[in-house]
């Protein structure tokens, strides 16, 4: 994730959820590969779906974290 927030420059916090608690909170599908963009107020601002053999790029991530910063 470092590397991914230096070489884009955004002020994002980015994260991974390795133990599943936040995916449980927002996801409704048992396993899940989808990706949430989430405010400091835990509202879901977008959801990119994904699945185990097509997750989400980089470039998707960030298209969604532009839209949102206006």
């Amino acid at each position: 994730m470092k590397k991914i927030r230096d070489k884009t420059k955004t002020g994002f916090t980015l994260t991974f959820d390795l133990d599943k608690k936040s995916t449980k909170a927002y996801s409704t599908k048992r396993m899940t590969f989808d990706n949430f963009v989430i405010d400091r107020k835990g509202n879901v601002q977008s959801v990119i779906d994904g699945t185990l053999r097509d997750r989400a790029t980089a470039d998707e991530l960030l298209k969604v974290l532009r839209k949102l910063e206006g």
